[in-house]
């Protein structure tokens, strides 16, 4: 019937999806035209009332309940390079023109406040976000030694550019779970960031190993997480992980995966292979491994999106000068 809609819910499984109540917002279609005629008034554009509540000030970044960001009231999907790091204008400008918008660095407390606030600058000219990276990564033995020290470090860069309109997460640690680093230290951590910028998220990747329990244990403490997985081998050989699926299509299997270990209430952003395993820093040092091809870089993103990812990343580290041309 004309005024009739049915709503259809799936669930997936326990906890992946539930409503307290859904909203019908009448939307008016008309043209809102000025007091003396004319030209039609150009439309605001704002947030449905039932999301309102989810959106602060336009300095955080909104994680909404489908696991999807917004920055203000616009929506935003982080596409991010990774271990190719940014240090000059040039480079962030050809990430820019290559469709990433977000990048990220080497640890601030080794930029320092200055160096952090540099970085930010030049990422916000250029139209780019910024993951900082803030690793609290100890094994037990080091902990009451190096602890204290590094947070002091982190907090001291935190509160200068907490603000900065070009941040967008901390990353708090790369493959806790596999490195095996002290879970208290990772709490502590992100309990410190969190106190100082409640604003911006906080992030953990994984290795494409450990169990489910095991990585839940580490994504308690953060506000989304993923895994790296890069499938792209010479023939043959197994560069990567012990995983019994060796297909591009590995990708989607670790996306379930992460989702499940954040019972599908946190965004999961997956860092995706962009190097060949043997390159070395020169072209002479190349040995045959393939890097990805264009084709494989767009399969591996899309795959990632369509089984729940709502952010991608790839990585290129910095044995390559430049953005390799199958990125752009």
């Amino acid at each position: 019937e004309a005024n009739r809609i049915q709503v259809v819910l799936q669930v997936k499984g326990p906890g992946s999806v539930w409503f307290d109540c859904v909203s019908l917002i009448p939307i008016k279609d008309e043209a809102q035209r000025s007091p003396g005629g004319g030209e039609p008034k150009k439309k605001e554009s704002k947030l449905p009332e039932v999301l309102a509540p989810f959106v602060g000030s336009e300095k955080a970044v909104q994680i909404m309940p489908d696991r999807t960001f917004r920055l203000g009231e616009k929506p935003f999907f982080p596409i991010k390079i990774w271990g190719c790091h940014p240090n000059t204008e040039e480079a962030l400008a050809l990430a820019h023109d290559y469709g990433f918008n977000v990048v990220t660095h080497t640890h601030i407390d080794s930029l320092g406040v200055i160096g952090t606030r540099l970085l930010l600058d030049k990422a916000e000219k250029h139209g780019l976000k910024v993951f900082l990276t803030a690793r609290v990564e100890f094994n037990d033995r080091q902990v009451a030694e190096l602890l204290p020290g590094k947070l002091q470090r982190l907090a001291e860069v935190i509160k200068e550019v907490k603000d900065h309109p070009a941040l967008f997460a901390y990353n708090l640690s790369d493959e806790p779970a596999w490195g095996g680093y002290n879970l208290a230290a990772i709490g502590e951590g992100a309990n410190m960031i969190r106190s100082l910028d409640p604003n911006h998220p906080i992030y953990i990747t994984h290795a494409p190993r450990n169990t489910i329990d095991e990585l839940r244990r580490y994504n308690q403490y953060v506000d989304m997480a993923g895994s790296d997985i890069y499938p792209v081998w010479k023939e043959g050989v197994d560069h990567h992980s012990d995983l019994p699926n060796k297909s591009l299509s590995v990708v989607g299997d670790e996306t379930v995966k992460n989702l499940e270990a954040v019972d599908n209430r946190k965004p999961v952003m997956q860092t995706l292979q962009a190097f060949s395993w043997s390159d070395g820093s020169n072209p002479g040092d190349r040995k045959g491994d393939p890097f990805p091809t264009h084709e494989q870089l767009r399969f591996m993103g899309y795959e990632s999106i369509v089984c729940g990812a709502t952010g991608v990343a790839y990585f290129q580290d910095s044995r390559y000068p430049d953005l390799r041309p199958e990125l752009k």
